[in-house]
């Protein structure tokens, strides 16, 4: 692996400046991981709930409603689709939007061959 052209690849996607759904995701390190959550699971094709999301032990270190609120505004953004479930109604399952899928296909591709 070359370290320094990753270190450098880094470098230059902090500093881009991203827009969109990359952009909103990467707020927080919590907002980041919700993203990579969704995403996982779009790709793995399986469905998400917003209590899978609070198991992880990732999230452990803040609230249910902070959890939502992120949810929520990229729900209102566009970024995120909240579907309720075909088994339970109670449960809203997670996706990513097709413009989300699309901004984080193109951001991907800088980390192409690591």
């Amino acid at each position: 692996m070359n370290y320094l052209k990753l270190l450098t690849t880094l470098n230059l996607d902090l500093n881009n400046g991203n827009t969109g759904s990359v952009k909103f995701f990467r707020i927080s390190i919590y907002s980041t991981f919700i993203w990579f959550q969704v995403l996982i699971f779009f790709y793995k094709k399986e469905d998400l709930n917003t209590e899978q999301l609070l198991r992880e032990k990732f999230l452990s270190n803040i609230s249910r409603p902070t959890v939502f609120k992120i949810i929520d505004n990229a729900v209102a953004q566009g970024y995120l689709i909240k579907v309720v479930d075909s088994k339970d109604h109670r449960k809203f399952n997670i996706k990513p939007s097709k413009i989300t899928v699309k901004e984080y296909e193109t951001w991907a591709q800088i980390y192409k061959g690591y």
